[in-house]
Protein backbone atom coordinates (compact mmCIF):
# COMPACT_ATOMS: atom_id res chain seq x y z
CA UNK A 1 0.00 0.00 0.00
CA UNK A 2 1.32 3.48 -0.85
CA UNK A 3 0.83 6.76 0.88
CA UNK A 4 -1.66 9.21 -0.60
CA UNK A 5 0.80 12.08 -0.38
CA UNK A 6 4.42 11.76 -1.43
CA UNK A 7 6.99 13.88 0.40
CA UNK A 8 8.94 15.94 -2.11
CA UNK A 9 12.66 16.33 -1.56
CA UNK A 10 15.24 18.64 -3.02
CA UNK A 11 18.98 18.34 -3.58
CA UNK A 12 21.28 20.34 -1.36
CA UNK A 13 22.39 22.29 -4.45
CA UNK A 14 18.77 23.42 -4.90
CA UNK A 15 18.68 24.51 -1.26
CA UNK A 16 21.93 26.45 -1.81
CA UNK A 17 20.39 28.19 -4.83
CA UNK A 18 17.17 28.98 -2.90
CA UNK A 19 19.19 30.38 0.01
CA UNK A 20 21.25 32.56 -2.33
CA UNK A 21 18.07 33.88 -3.97
CA UNK A 22 16.44 34.52 -0.60
CA UNK A 23 19.51 36.45 0.59
CA UNK A 24 19.33 38.62 -2.55
CA UNK A 25 15.58 39.26 -2.09
CA UNK A 26 16.12 40.22 1.56
CA UNK A 27 18.74 42.78 0.50
CA UNK A 28 16.44 44.20 -2.18
CA UNK A 29 13.45 44.31 0.19
CA UNK A 30 15.43 45.94 3.02
CA UNK A 31 16.88 48.49 0.61
CA UNK A 32 13.44 49.78 -0.47
CA UNK A 33 12.31 52.66 1.81
CA UNK A 34 8.72 52.23 0.59
CA UNK A 35 8.42 48.91 2.36
CA UNK A 36 6.97 49.37 5.87
CA UNK A 37 8.75 46.28 7.24
CA UNK A 38 12.37 45.15 7.27
CA UNK A 39 13.92 41.76 7.75
CA UNK A 40 15.80 42.49 10.95
CA UNK A 41 17.18 38.98 11.33
CA UNK A 42 17.10 35.77 9.34
CA UNK A 43 18.66 32.39 10.10
CA UNK A 44 18.76 28.98 8.48
CA UNK A 45 18.21 26.03 10.78
CA UNK A 46 17.06 22.42 10.63
CA UNK A 47 18.53 19.73 8.42
CA UNK A 48 20.33 22.24 6.17
CA UNK A 49 22.73 23.16 9.01
CA UNK A 50 22.36 20.12 11.29
CA UNK A 51 23.12 17.51 8.63
CA UNK A 52 25.58 18.98 6.11
CA UNK A 53 26.34 15.48 4.79
CA UNK A 54 22.71 14.92 3.76
CA UNK A 55 22.20 15.39 0.01
CA UNK A 56 18.38 15.30 -0.03
CA UNK A 57 16.41 17.79 2.08
CA UNK A 58 12.68 18.15 2.57
CA UNK A 59 12.70 21.94 2.99
CA UNK A 60 14.74 24.99 3.86
CA UNK A 61 13.81 26.15 7.38
CA UNK A 62 14.20 29.90 7.75
CA UNK A 63 13.74 31.73 11.03
CA UNK A 64 12.73 35.29 10.23
CA UNK A 65 12.13 38.44 12.23
CA UNK A 66 10.19 41.15 10.40
CA UNK A 67 9.86 44.47 12.21
CA UNK A 68 8.43 47.88 11.40
CA UNK A 69 10.84 49.92 9.32
CA UNK A 70 9.79 53.16 10.97
CA UNK A 71 9.09 53.95 14.59
CA UNK A 72 5.53 54.48 15.79
CA UNK A 73 2.94 55.50 13.29
CA UNK A 74 5.16 57.86 11.35
CA UNK A 75 4.96 56.14 7.97
CA UNK A 76 3.11 52.93 8.64
CA UNK A 77 -0.25 54.67 8.86
CA UNK A 78 0.42 56.43 5.56
CA UNK A 79 1.41 53.12 3.94
CA UNK A 80 -1.70 51.35 5.24
CA UNK A 81 -3.97 54.16 4.06
CA UNK A 82 -2.34 54.12 0.63
CA UNK A 83 -2.67 50.34 0.44
CA UNK A 84 -6.36 50.47 1.43
CA UNK A 85 -6.91 53.15 -1.19
CA UNK A 86 -5.17 51.00 -3.82
CA UNK A 87 -7.37 48.03 -2.93
CA UNK A 88 -10.47 50.22 -3.29
CA UNK A 89 -9.36 51.68 -6.61
CA UNK A 90 -7.95 48.44 -7.99
CA UNK A 91 -10.51 45.74 -7.25
CA UNK A 92 -9.10 43.23 -9.73
CA UNK A 93 -5.77 41.46 -9.68
CA UNK A 94 -4.98 42.78 -13.17
CA UNK A 95 -5.36 46.38 -12.00
CA UNK A 96 -3.19 45.76 -8.95
CA UNK A 97 -0.43 44.53 -11.25
CA UNK A 98 -0.42 48.00 -12.82
CA UNK A 99 0.21 49.81 -9.52
CA UNK A 100 3.74 51.12 -8.96
CA UNK A 101 6.31 48.47 -8.14
CA UNK A 102 7.30 50.44 -5.03
CA UNK A 103 3.85 49.78 -3.54
CA UNK A 104 4.10 45.98 -3.71
CA UNK A 105 4.59 44.11 -0.49
CA UNK A 106 2.96 46.50 1.95
CA UNK A 107 1.50 43.93 4.31
CA UNK A 108 3.33 41.41 6.47
CA UNK A 109 1.97 38.52 4.37
CA UNK A 110 2.98 40.31 1.16
CA UNK A 111 6.52 40.62 2.51
CA UNK A 112 6.71 36.88 3.23
CA UNK A 113 5.16 36.08 -0.15
CA UNK A 114 7.80 38.20 -1.91
CA UNK A 115 10.65 36.66 0.08
CA UNK A 116 9.40 33.09 -0.50
CA UNK A 117 9.21 33.74 -4.25
CA UNK A 118 6.62 30.97 -4.76
CA UNK A 119 8.97 28.28 -3.53
CA UNK A 120 7.16 25.55 -1.62
CA UNK A 121 10.54 24.41 -0.27
CA UNK A 122 11.09 27.55 1.85
CA UNK A 123 9.44 27.37 5.29
CA UNK A 124 9.34 30.57 7.34
CA UNK A 125 9.21 30.45 11.13
CA UNK A 126 8.95 33.58 13.29
CA UNK A 127 11.87 34.18 15.61
CA UNK A 128 12.28 36.40 18.63
CA UNK A 129 15.14 37.28 20.87
CA UNK A 130 18.41 35.66 19.91
CA UNK A 131 17.37 32.12 18.94
CA UNK A 132 15.42 30.32 16.27
CA UNK A 133 12.35 28.64 17.65
CA UNK A 134 13.26 25.04 16.80
CA UNK A 135 17.02 24.71 16.93
CA UNK A 136 20.13 25.81 18.75
CA UNK A 137 22.29 25.40 15.64
CA UNK A 138 21.71 28.21 13.15
CA UNK A 139 23.41 29.87 10.23
CA UNK A 140 22.92 33.64 10.04
CA UNK A 141 21.72 35.15 6.77
CA UNK A 142 23.18 38.54 5.91
CA UNK A 143 20.28 41.03 5.96
CA UNK A 144 22.46 44.02 5.10
CA UNK A 145 22.24 47.45 6.66
CA UNK A 146 18.78 48.68 7.50
CA UNK A 147 18.09 52.32 6.74
CA UNK A 148 15.32 53.68 8.94
CA UNK A 149 15.86 57.32 7.97
CA UNK A 150 12.82 59.28 6.84
CA UNK A 151 14.55 62.01 4.82
CA UNK A 152 13.00 60.77 1.59
CA UNK A 153 9.51 61.08 3.11
CA UNK A 154 10.13 64.65 4.23
CA UNK A 155 11.38 65.54 0.75
CA UNK A 156 8.26 64.11 -0.90
CA UNK A 157 5.48 64.91 1.55
CA UNK A 158 6.79 67.50 4.03
CA UNK A 159 7.11 67.01 7.77
CA UNK A 160 5.49 64.07 9.50
CA UNK A 161 2.11 64.74 11.07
Amino acid sequence: MTSASKEFKMHRSTADRLLKGLTERIAIYNDNPWKPYVVERAVVFGSYVNAPEREMLSDLDIGIKLTDRYEGKICKTAFELEYDEILERCPSYRHRLEMPVAMWGLTYDDALRYLRNRSHYISFHPIGGDAAIFSNVTQEIDVGEIDRSTDWYDDLFGDFP
